[in-house]
Protein backbone atom coordinates (compact mmCIF):
# COMPACT_ATOMS: atom_id res chain seq x y z
CA UNK A 1 0.00 0.00 0.00
CA UNK A 2 1.30 3.37 -0.93
CA UNK A 3 1.28 5.88 1.91
CA UNK A 4 -0.95 9.16 1.44
CA UNK A 5 1.27 12.31 1.13
CA UNK A 6 -0.39 14.84 3.03
CA UNK A 7 0.20 18.92 2.31
CA UNK A 8 1.69 20.89 5.26
CA UNK A 9 -0.70 23.60 5.67
CA UNK A 10 1.17 26.86 6.41
CA UNK A 11 -0.33 29.78 7.87
CA UNK A 12 0.40 33.13 7.34
CA UNK A 13 0.70 34.85 10.76
CA UNK A 14 -0.97 38.65 10.59
CA UNK A 15 0.30 40.66 12.81
CA UNK A 16 -1.45 44.59 13.38
CA UNK A 17 0.86 47.42 12.95
CA UNK A 18 0.09 50.94 14.76
CA UNK A 19 1.50 53.63 12.29
CA UNK A 20 1.23 57.47 13.91
CA UNK A 21 0.22 60.48 11.59
CA UNK A 22 -0.47 64.07 12.40
CA UNK A 23 -3.99 65.30 11.45
CA UNK A 24 -5.77 68.27 9.74
CA UNK A 25 -5.46 70.07 13.18
CA UNK A 26 -1.86 70.50 12.33
CA UNK A 27 -2.94 72.74 9.74
CA UNK A 28 -4.45 75.00 12.21
CA UNK A 29 -3.24 78.55 13.65
CA UNK A 30 -2.16 76.28 17.11
CA UNK A 31 -1.24 73.41 14.60
CA UNK A 32 0.80 75.51 13.17
CA UNK A 33 2.68 76.97 16.52
CA UNK A 34 3.35 73.39 17.49
CA UNK A 35 5.25 72.53 14.57
CA UNK A 36 7.25 76.17 14.66
CA UNK A 37 10.57 74.49 14.77
CA UNK A 38 12.55 78.22 15.75
CA UNK A 39 9.80 78.62 18.45
CA UNK A 40 8.72 75.65 19.98
CA UNK A 41 11.21 73.45 21.25
CA UNK A 42 8.84 71.69 23.79
CA UNK A 43 8.69 68.00 23.92
CA UNK A 44 5.04 68.29 22.13
CA UNK A 45 6.68 70.14 19.19
CA UNK A 46 9.79 68.08 18.87
CA UNK A 47 7.50 64.72 18.46
CA UNK A 48 4.99 66.61 15.82
CA UNK A 49 7.74 67.95 14.03
CA UNK A 50 9.49 64.99 13.51
CA UNK A 51 6.10 63.26 12.63
CA UNK A 52 5.86 66.05 10.29
CA UNK A 53 9.13 65.31 8.81
CA UNK A 54 9.11 61.97 8.73
CA UNK A 55 5.25 61.28 7.96
CA UNK A 56 3.16 58.25 8.87
CA UNK A 57 5.21 56.16 11.02
CA UNK A 58 5.76 53.28 13.46
CA UNK A 59 7.05 54.28 17.31
CA UNK A 60 10.04 52.57 16.50
CA UNK A 61 10.65 55.01 13.59
CA UNK A 62 9.01 58.06 15.47
CA UNK A 63 11.67 57.40 18.57
CA UNK A 64 14.57 57.16 16.35
CA UNK A 65 14.05 59.61 14.30
CA UNK A 66 14.00 62.48 17.05
CA UNK A 67 16.54 64.56 18.74
CA UNK A 68 16.55 62.93 21.87
CA UNK A 69 19.19 66.54 23.33
CA UNK A 70 15.75 68.34 22.65
CA UNK A 71 13.62 66.63 25.08
CA UNK A 72 16.55 67.75 28.06
CA UNK A 73 16.56 64.70 30.25
CA UNK A 74 18.34 62.00 31.64
CA UNK A 75 15.83 59.74 32.19
CA UNK A 76 16.95 56.41 31.12
CA UNK A 77 13.24 55.22 30.07
CA UNK A 78 12.63 58.10 27.61
CA UNK A 79 10.56 56.00 25.38
CA UNK A 80 7.65 55.98 27.56
CA UNK A 81 8.31 59.69 28.16
CA UNK A 82 7.81 60.06 23.71
CA UNK A 83 4.58 57.43 24.35
CA UNK A 84 3.20 59.92 26.96
CA UNK A 85 3.81 62.97 24.85
CA UNK A 86 2.79 61.39 21.62
CA UNK A 87 -0.67 60.21 23.55
CA UNK A 88 -1.04 63.63 25.08
CA UNK A 89 -1.01 64.68 21.48
CA UNK A 90 -3.45 62.54 20.64
CA UNK A 91 -6.16 63.50 23.30
CA UNK A 92 -5.01 66.94 21.88
CA UNK A 93 -6.05 66.02 18.50
CA UNK A 94 -2.99 66.16 16.62
CA UNK A 95 -1.99 62.95 15.98
CA UNK A 96 -3.82 59.91 15.04
CA UNK A 97 -3.46 56.36 14.89
CA UNK A 98 -3.56 54.09 11.95
CA UNK A 99 -3.39 50.22 12.66
CA UNK A 100 -2.84 47.81 9.72
CA UNK A 101 -2.43 44.36 9.00
CA UNK A 102 0.97 43.18 7.75
CA UNK A 103 1.77 39.77 7.01
CA UNK A 104 4.58 38.15 8.28
CA UNK A 105 7.45 36.73 6.44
Amino acid sequence: MAKKQTKKVVKVKVRTVTRYELTAKADTEEGKALLDHKNNKTRNGVIAQTLKKLGGVTFKELFAGIDKRSFGSESKNLDSIVHWHVRDLQKKGFVKYVEEEVKAA
